[in-house]
């Protein structure tokens, strides 16, 4: 007697199976990712070769949780305990931390992510990828050097220039000469986009080197407009509204915050040029206020938002708007960190943008 049974549906699942495997395996490979899991019970790690390599850790080595805390470096420490709890709480929690090669003793900048394995079967178990970016963080640290390093020795012959400009400016009504007049008016606006720049390398100097200092007094918020976007009104070429609560004091850094609300002004008129009319909303709430900076430009694409308070990125919708050096909204978000602040934007393709950032009223 003979028994026969189809298994097509079978086989073809298998095949399918095994090819999302392999599929896997070599993006896996390819991105040069450690791939991890964690027995909760035991502390007991399983590693593929990329992440043994990346940790020291030899082939064959047994890993537990010790030895995983020893390559940690100590400052580091608390935080990756901390990012263990929240995985082991089944939330997904992402890390950045340096580590000690167990092999070579070199040290390496990692980046991961790790979540509870989501199965009847698993949930004793965390698992993870960890990715080396030590390359990387060195090509940041030679860019932030070099930033550095030229922001501060353009500052002295750019104040030397300025002073240059300012007494030319002041004698320039003591000659009938209109190419002269032309001349230094042209000299003073570059020169303001060189100070605009030199400006924004000197504050992400700051920023990356930690030495930021907060000069907090207590100020009109509403006051500050027009004292840092009178070039915008001077222009006559576009119109500020203010609207909302025009009372409101706070207490913070007001050059920094100044700082902040020119850049989303200068950015809603470059990135939104037809936009006329640039609306600057303030709302108070119990302790904090809220600063809105609305265009009706064409707005962000979805994909790019959540990169646009990185250091270095660019709105690039087209070729004329890739000017500029990518750090105005980057140090932007860092002067509202550094004050307890919050900044974020709103934008929708055809329907305009609107940059915010909230500050404590105390």
């Amino acid at each position: 007697m003979v028994v026969c049974v189809e298994i097509t549906d079978q086989v073809t699942y298998r095949k399918k199976l095994e090819e999302n495997e392999f599929r896997l395996k070599m993006a896996v490979e390819i991105a040069e990712l450690g791939v991890w899991s964690m027995d909760i019970d035991t502390g007991i790690f399983e590693l593929n070769d990329r992440c043994r390599k990346i940790y020291g850790f030899l082939p064959e080595e047994p890993v537990n949780l010790e030895k995983i805390r020893a390559t940690i470096e100590p400052k580091y420490l608390a935080g990756a305990l901390e990012v263990f709890d929240e995985m082991i709480a089944n939330k997904t929690a992402a890390y950045e931390h340096y580590i000690i090669n167990q092999q070579t003793g070199q040290r390496l900048w990692i980046k991961g992510v790790g979540k509870l394995l989501d199965t009847d079967q698993s949930k004793s178990r965390i698992s993870g990828i960890v990715l080396d970016l030590t390359h990387q963080k060195e090509v940041q640290q030679r860019k932030d050097d070099f930033i550095g390093i030229a922001s501060h020795e353009l500052k002295t012959p750019i104040t030397s220039l300025k002073s240059s400009l300012q007494l030319l400016n002041a004698l320039k009504e003591e000659t009938d000469n209109k190419m002269l007049h032309k001349l230094i008016d042209m000299s003073n606006r570059s020169m303001d986009k060189i100070s605009s720049l030199l400006d924004a390398l000197l504050s992400y100097s700051q920023v990356s080197e930690g030495q930021m200092i907060l000069n907090k007094t207590t100020f009109n918020i509403s006051e500050i407009i027009n004292n840092c976007c009178g070039h915008v009104i001077a222009s006559n070429e576009y119109t500020l509204v203010l609207q909302g609560d025009k009372d409101v004091g706070i207490n913070a850094d007001e050059h920094r915050v100044e700082q902040v609300v020119v850049n989303l002004v200068n950015n809603a008129i470059k990135y939104a040029p037809d936009s006329k009319t640039i609306y600057i909303i303030i709302e108070r709430y119990a302790s904090f206020i809220k600063l809105s900076v609305k265009d009706n430009g064409p707005g962000i694409p979805e994909d790019q938002i959540p990169h646009l308070f990185e250091r270095y990125y660019r709105i690039g919708q087209s070729d004329k708007y890739q000017s500029g050096l990518g750090l105005g909204l980057y140090i932007s978000s860092e002067i509202i960190k550094r004050h307890g602040g919050e900044i974020g934007v709103i934008s929708k393709l055809g329907e305009g943008s609107t940059f915010w950032f909230t500050l404590p009223i105390d």
